[in-house]
């Protein structure tokens, strides 16, 4: 064979082997491209059977007595049934990302208010015991108002129902209305928490309004400091201290929550990541968040305590207190970013 045979032969070769391996290219770009047609059709199924689910859950839901989200389609993982649906619906993964989503934000405490915490949950079972454990905190570190607002924020509320548990005629352990009640509790408590922020949320008290939730009255509005027709917080007082009010008033409280907390999501622009409410019920008082995941819609109740009428329920208050602070980074987050 010449020179220019071999040549030749070796240059068929070469082409054959390139349209060889163009075919083999071509075939693996349409594999690709029907490996991503399906994914996104995966995707798109495992939306809709999501959204399905959750209205399954959502339909079930409105047959319980308990139920007080479920009629303005609101899932509510407060309610103990709806959560264990749920899990049982959802993958692992799924639940973890809706927890995660309606969760408050993690925070970091202060050293101090940590230590805090710690004097204030060795302290004997008095309220002697108790304000001494504060007392001595308070000589031994410099507290910043700012710098350190959560070991202050504790150190006060504590104090306060240290001084009504050791007054002649708590009024917290007597029959007392609603707003009675609100001063020594909802309205003591959420001034004190939002004092450090007060140049960006601003507190509104008994009987207000607010443009985005029409003409509902709210015995607490929090407001972006000097924008009052931008609401983040919406508080409710559903009844006094041990004043025995039905179940029915605390029922139709929430539902009136929701339902224009609901409302303001849906006409503000741009669009909240989520609203945000505070209740007072049977000396129990709750932080809540409404909070939209995939295109449905949450309630989580974030803390709740008792008030604390004993030394007991003090150190349990103070127990709570960090997500109590973690509630309120989230709304002061959320009014900065409207």
């Amino acid at each position: 064979m010449t020179t220019t045979n071999i040549m030749n032969k070796t240059a068929e070769l070469h082409h054959v082997e390139a349209s060889q391996a163009k075919d083999v290219d071509k075939n693996s770009v349409d594999e690709d491209t029907s490996d991503n047609d399906n994914s996104s059709i995966n995707e798109d199924t495992s939306d809709n059977d999501f959204t399905e689910e959750l209205h399954s859950i959502i339909e079930k839901s409105n047959e319980f007595a308990t139920d007080q989200v479920g009629s303005v389609d609101i899932l509510d993982l407060s309610s103990p049934t709806v959560s264990s649906m749920l899990k049982e619906q959802t993958s692992e993964k799924e639940y973890d990302n809706i927890k995660s989503a309606t969760s408050a934000t993690t925070i970091v405490l202060t050293e101090n208010a940590g230590r805090l915490i710690e004097q204030i949950n060795e302290a004997h079972l008095t309220t002697k015991a108790i304000k001494r454990a504060l007392i001595e905190f308070s000589y031994q570190h410099d507290i910043d108002p700012i710098i350190h607002h959560d070991a202050q924020f504790l150190d006060r509320t504590v104090i306060h129902f240290l001084d009504l548990i050791a007054s002649p005629n708590n009024p917290l352990c007597k029959t007392i209305l609603e707003r009675a009640a609100a001063a020594h509790t909802t309205i003591y408590i959420i001034n004190r928490l939002f004092l450090s922020d007060n140049d960006i949320v601003e507190l509104a008290w008994l009987e207000r309004e607010c443009a985005a939730t029409e003409k509902s009255k709210w015995d607490g509005i929090l407001f972006k400091i000097r924008e009052r027709d931008v609401s983040v917080a919406l508080v409710e007082f559903s009844s006094g201290s041990n004043d025995k009010t039905s179940t029915i008033k605390e029922s139709w409280d929430i539902e009136k929550l929701y339902t224009k907390m609901l409302k303001v999501i849906n006409d503000t622009d741009p669009i909240p990541k989520a609203m945000y409410c505070v209740r007072f019920y049977a000396n129990v008082m709750y932080f809540e968040k409404l909070c939209e995941y995939r295109g449905s819609m949450f309630r989580n109740i974030v803390t709740s305590f008792v008030v604390p009428t004993t030394p007991r329920l003090v150190k349990k208050y103070a127990q709570q207190v960090p997500d109590l602070l973690a509630w309120k980074y989230d709304v002061v987050n959320q009014t900065m970013n409207l």
